[in-house]
């Protein structure tokens, strides 16, 4: 019992000690770390102190642009003290070029995570104060920027000094005589000995301050050097020097020649430029190609198999699965709209971008889309209508681009408008040109980004809530395409009251549509090297066919002949017949000038029997006459009047 108890005591003991031992560490600890914390303080008092004291201005900006921070010689730099500054923004201190400049800067700062340098001009005291400015982006421990560290330089007094140092350099140049070459006369030691008035242009110093000094370049006669001189413009440029050997007042010395080459290496870089640019040009190209097959295709088979597990074919979904499903679907065309749009605005700006125009009624193209859009607009319960003015005209233009013009603005019109609202597309009438506008009950635009609609990638607050977004591209291909139309488009919006599109497209007559399908039939040939013949059919003796025949008996005949031609030709060569003011056109598509006389003779014969078969033989007589591209004629206009004037026969 005795030995138990000893043993009790023993444990005891130990226990306590080393309770005793721990406290004592924790003592110690608790006195370091206090030690730690008066060293930090008195360690942050100090960087405090120095930024206080520093030279050189220091603040320090929120992600909004907010100063929350600046230190005396800071504020004192900006004219204002510092409680004046702390929590404005730069547009509440500074005129607006200059805190746009800045904020520009901070957001960089903040997107970019890197140091950003600018200069400007701040108002002080009766004029301004130069500044340079870096940036700094201050980091939390995942490396994201939490705010930017500015440090601030005054560069007035220096700016004072180079715009004096600039101005002596221009009363310099400015009695420097022009000479193509500049020669220099060195010593053996390579100080100069004379100039003549090129040398002192090329070196912006005056003859006075280069005599007798440093020349300052390798004196190697085996080859020419490239310095760097100043060019007749005034710019920097690139000279030619070679040196030779010489005596100069019996004395041993040397020559050095100096040439302006600064247009040719310009040249060189133009042309390694416009190298540059082919070259990514053609990875540009080769990009959009692999977007369209490598990316297309699967696309497509996602597509497809996607709607085969929507219609249930491999069996019955869940209503979560369906859910599924038509998310995968959604976005499978939010991505097919992105490629899309994507290769649109390649092409568009590689000037790839054909129209297939023809004169159309655009009030059946609209009803198509409207009828196609319609069940998104259901969705929303937006009312969707059209108002169409009575006897528009028909468009020239092309029916798939103007689809996809419509498409866009009438999609756009639907996403952005709230349920219940209303959207109207209307197409009037006017003198020269059609106008077509769709207008929305929609969210609006703000007046400052009215200016950016139609840039690329612009979406501004327009957003559509949880469902799809665009890709920004939309507009920018709309304005194109209707450019490429000739047209114009222009946008007026009321933020929370809506937005109203418009365009207009320019009315073709028929005379108009004709020169611009010859100049389209001109072009593929000049493309793909071949002959277009234009031939003119015309009434001869038109004073003595008025008195046997009326002018509606003409107008038929004419008609008649149009009819006749047109029947003949090769319309899916592109051959067309045109009649206007008496005269009937016949255009023959990869026809040389062999092959247009043999039509004559043929076109001759079977307006000879239709005329005979009315019993017009003698009354009216036609006159052929023609002319070919590239043979008589280098354009559209060339060619109608050669056409008009000349004759195979000749």
């Amino acid at each position: 019992m005795y030995n138990d108890e000893e043993k009790d005591r023993e444990q005891l003991l130990r226990e306590i000690r080393a309770l005793q031992e721990k406290v004592e560490e924790l003592e110690r600890l608790d006195i370091e770390h206090k030690i730690s914390t008066e060293a930090m303080l008195e360690h942050e008092k100090l960087c405090r102190l120095l930024v206080e004291l520093s030279p050189v201005g220091i603040c320090m900006q929120s992600r909004d642009g907010k100063y929350f921070y600046i230190n005396p010689i800071g504020a004192r730099f900006y004219g204002k003290k510092a409680a004046e500054i702390i929590t404005k923004s730069p547009m509440e201190l500074f005129p607006q070029d200059e805190a746009e400049e800045i904020l520009k800067a901070i957001f960089r700062v903040f997107r970019e995570n890197k140091i950003v340098q600018i200069e400007y001009s701040v108002p002080f005291k009766k004029g301004f104060r130069c500044l340079l400015t870096t940036f700094a982006p201050i980091t939390n421990a995942a490396g994201n920027v939490i705010s930017t560290l500015s440090i601030i330089f005054d560069l007035t007094e220096r700016k004072k000094l180079e715009e004096v140092l600039q101005a002596a350099q221009a009363k310099a140049q400015n009695i420097i005589e022009q000479n193509p070459d500049a020669m220099v006369i060195l010593d053996e030691e390579g100080n100069i000995l004379f100039l003549n008035p090129a040398a002192e242009y090329m070196f912006a110093r005056r003859k006075e301050t280069l005599l007798g000094s440093s020349f300052g370049f390798p004196l190697v006669t085996a080859e020419a050097a490239q310095i760097n001189i100043v060019c007749k413009s005034g710019e920097a440029g690139t000279g030619e020097m070679r040196i030779a050997a010489i005596e100069w007042s019996g004395k041993p010395a040397y020559l050095a020649s100096i040439r302006d080459i600064t247009e040719v290496k310009r040249m060189e870089a133009l042309k390694a430029e416009i190298d540059e640019r082919a070259r990514l040009d053609q990875l540009k190209d080769e990009f959009v190609s692999t977007v369209s097959h490598e990316l297309r295709t699967p696309l497509t088979t996602i597509k497809e198999f996607a709607s085969i597990i929507s219609d249930e074919i491999p069996g019955k979904l869940t209503k979560d699965q369906r859910e599924y499903v038509g998310i995968i679907k959604g976005n499978i065309d939010r991505l097919a709209r992105l490629i899309n749009d994507i290769l649109d605005i390649s092409k568009i700006e590689a000037g790839k971008v054909q129209l297939n125009r023809a004169m159309t009624d655009i009030r059946n193209l609209v009803q198509g889309v409207i009828f196609t859009l319609k069940p998104q607009a259901d969705e929303k319960h937006i009312e969707l209508k059209a108002m169409f003015q009575k006897d528009i005209a028909e468009a020239y233009l092309d029916c798939d681009r103007m689809t996809q013009i419509f498409t866009n603005l009438i999609g756009n019109a639907i996403k952005f408008t709230p349920e219940k609202g209303k959207i109207t597309v209307e197409i009037k009438d006017a003198a020269k040109e059609i106008e077509c506008s769709v207008a929305d009950t929609g969210i609006g635009i703000a007046p400052e980004n009215l200016d950016k609609v139609f840039s690329k990638f612009q979406q501004f607050g327009r957003t559509a809530g949880p469902g799809a977004k665009g890709t920004g591209l939309g507009l920018t291909i709309t304005k194109e395409l209707i450019e490429k139309h000739s047209g114009s488009i222009w946008v007026e919006s009321k933020l929370g009251k809506g937005t109203k599109f418009t365009f207009t497209l320019p009315k073709y007559f028929a005379q108009t549509l004709f020169k611009e399908y010859v100049t389209q039939r001109l072009d593929q040939a000049e493309q793909k090297g071949f002959h277009v013949s234009l031939m003119v059919i015309s009434l001869a003796e038109l004073k003595k066919i008025n008195q046997e025949v009326t002018p509606k008996q003409i107008e038929i005949a004419l008609g008649d002949i149009e009819d006749i031609l047109t029947s003949s030709l090769r319309p899916q060569e592109g051959d067309f017949a045109f009649k206007s003011l008496g005269e009937v056109y016949v255009l023959l598509v990869d026809c040389s000038k062999e092959n247009a006389l043999r039509v004559e003779g043929r076109l001759g014969h079977v307006l000879e029997e239709y005329l005979d078969r009315k019993k017009l033989t003698g009354k009216i007589n036609l006159s052929f006459s023609a002319a070919t591209y590239p043979d008589d004629a280098q354009s559209t206009e060339e060619l109608i009047e050669k056409a008009k004037g000349g004759s195979f026969n000749e």
